[in-house]
């Protein structure tokens, strides 16, 4: 991710969001990359006293974290901003494995899936980038789940393996931009 970030995002200074950002690793790489205007959040108190720590030991105490349910609440935006990169690694993934899914199939109500997707919508600029990376889905199975509020930029390259007459990889790394709705 930090790869495709730096090989596709031009301005360093462009405002990016981690999407439970646990330990703020992938902020610090980042930042250790010439980023400058980073944002962590994460559900979990502790995981974002974690990602301050380490960030106060780094002394990168530049990177704001933030405890938001993002799902459940506009917390993140701060005075309406909007981010130019969104970034999620493996935080839709737990998302999607969330029993309330089901539920609100049956109900035919919004699920905790079509919320996360409404939620990045919301909180990206219309000219940004969502990148994500997925273990649970395929790239074309993330690209049908968000095609109603984003279309196919990119994607990262990984090493592939074949089984069974499918030729696939453990992880991929899709690139949105999203639509005007």
């Amino acid at each position: 991710m930090v790869d495709w970030a730096v090989d596709n995002v031009e301005d360093t200074n462009s405002s990016v969001i981690d999407l439970g950002c646990g330990n703020g690793h992938l902020l610090l790489a980042l930042s250790e990359e010439g980023f400058s205007n980073l944002t962590g959040i994460d559900y979990s108190e502790s995981a974002i006293v974690l990602a301050k720590s380490v960030a106060k030991d780094r002394d990168l105490e530049s990177i704001e974290y933030k405890a938001v349910d993002f799902l459940n609440s506009d917390e993140w935006r701060q005075d309406n901003k909007l981010y130019q990169v969104v970034l999620d690694k493996g935080t839709y993934d737990a998302i999607s494995l969330n029993p309330e899914e089901e539920e609100a199939k049956k109900e035919n109500k919004a699920g905790p899936r079509e919320l996360y997707i409404q939620a990045v919508h919301r909180m990206i600029s219309p000219d940004g980038v969502f990148l994500i990376t997925s273990c649970n889905w395929t790239m074309e199975e993330l690209k049908e789940a968000f095609k109603q509020y984003f279309r196919y930029h990119s994607h990262v390259k990984y090493p592939t393996f074949s089984f069974g007459g499918q030729t696939g990889s453990k992880i991929c790394t899709v690139a949105f931009s999203p639509l005007k709705q």
